[in-house]
């Protein structure tokens, strides 16, 4: 007990001997800017948030074609609000599916069951045929994390 109360003392007295011997040259260094300093400059913070703020957004219909049907309907906000719509249904689907449907693949489900599940597939097989239509350069589709 009696050694480990010496042990912890020691390292007290070297902490203390450290900061009194190493707080003036960091103190001097801080004040040259060598450092970095805990507290970020105002000026640099500023400049940062005038940066973001301005900073144009990434669309990903900057990327689509401004000509053609597929851009006009996917660019059209009735589109948006469907997709969103079917997707809400979607969701309210899932939570029917799993409490009523016996069955345990569709194949086996009840007629009702696979209609539905059939249609929700081609509304979101033709939304991506639509989204992919509309990109001017089709790569682009792949290389875009949104679509």
């Amino acid at each position: 007990h009696v050694r480990s109360k010496n042990r912890a003392s020691t390292t007290y007295k070297q902490a203390a001997v450290y900061c009194k011997q190493e707080a003036p040259q960091i103190i001097s260094d801080m004040m040259k800017g060598d450092r970095k300093t805990m507290f970020a400059d105002a000026d640099s913070m500023k400049a940062q948030l005038y940066s973001n703020m301005f900073k144009s957004t990434y669309r990903t219909e900057n990327m689509y074609s401004s000509t053609g049907r597929c851009q006009w309907i996917v660019r059209h906000s009735w589109f948006e609000s469907f997709m969103l719509l079917v997707i809400l249904l979607n969701a309210i689907w899932i939570g029917v599916d799993v409490d009523l449907n016996p069955a345990d693949s569709l194949p086996k489900a009840p007629p009702l069951f696979q209609v539905v599940e059939n249609m929700f597939c081609l509304i979101f097989t033709m939304e991506i045929c639509l989204r992919l239509g509309a990109f001017s350069k089709k790569i682009h589709a792949f290389t875009d994390t949104i679509f």
